[in-house]
């Protein structure tokens, strides 16, 4: 499932990897991301929502909540009652990439405000964690199966993983930079064998990065300008929404 984006109209469409035939369930134009502003499905088991989220850069699951924010707000949708929760996010403009991790937590972060934060489900309030590294425009969030949150740095050229659980502060971050000069890393996603993936705007790229072994693996891609806004995958594949191109890509590693 994917979104897509023109004219400020967001749509959705199903893909059938089987019959590689797209199916739309709103008419629109123009590739989007897996999940777009305007509109989006979001997937997690047999659980499948379509919503209209105004401005939701992009959503995440958990708990049967969905959960959205950009224009300032965070928010979440109770997915059985179709009830909207939302409220003013910390330091205002700026939430854009969210996750849920394996522990239930939601996780987003802040391009415009150079941060990442924790949200409670419960009371709809976020606890702001600063990065290690200043100004660096952190652009989406992905959980690794230990709850690590990782951050692709939009402004540094950095990855970054956060620890939410490291006793002492020293290790609760580490950083590498991407390869090439003037990186600006975008999507992140992490596979179910814990590498780490990437999309790499400024030399349109994608990277595997082991954490392991601290090296990265590029992969080159068959189109100029792929403007790869985000990354999702299934066990054996990742799979890449481009969306300078209306392609859809998968890379299978098994």
């Amino acid at each position: 499932y994917f979104g897509t984006q023109a004219g400020g109209v967001g749509a959705v469409h199903v893909f059938d990897s089987a019959t590689l035939r797209i199916r739309d369930l709103r008419n629109d134009g123009g590739q989007g991301t897996v999940v777009q502003d305007g509109g989006a499905i979001i997937s997690t088991g047999s659980l499948r929502l379509g919503i209209n989220a105004g401005a939701a850069a992009t959503c995440t699951i958990s708990a049967g909540t969905a959960n959205f924010g950009q224009s300032g707000y965070v928010g979440k949708v109770a997915i059985k009652t179709g009830v909207v929760t939302v409220k003013e996010s910390q330091r205002g403009r700026g939430p854009y990439g969210i996750c849920g991790s394996p522990t239930g937590e939601v996780w987003w972060c802040s391009l415009a405000g150079s941060f990442i934060a924790r949200f409670d489900r419960k009371t709809g309030d976020s606890v702001i964690v600063e990065p290690s590294t200043k100004n660096q425009g952190a652009r989406r969030v992905w959980s690794d199966s230990k709850g690590r949150i990782w951050v692709a740095e939009w402004l540094s050229g950095n990855l970054s993983m956060h620890d939410p659980a490291a006793k002492n502060p020293k290790d609760a971050w580490r950083t590498w930079k991407a390869p090439g000069s003037d990186p600006h890393v975008y999507a992140v996603y992490v596979d179910e064998r814990d590498k780490v993936w990437f999309s790499e705007w400024g030399h349109n790229l994608m990277y595997r990065f082991d954490p392991l072994s601290e090296k990265f693996e590029p992969f080159e891609l068959g189109r100029n300008g792929t403007a790869i806004r985000q990354i999702l995958g299934r066990p054996g594949e990742v799979w890449l929404p481009e969306s300078g191109t209306e392609h859809v890509t998968v890379i299978r590693t098994t």
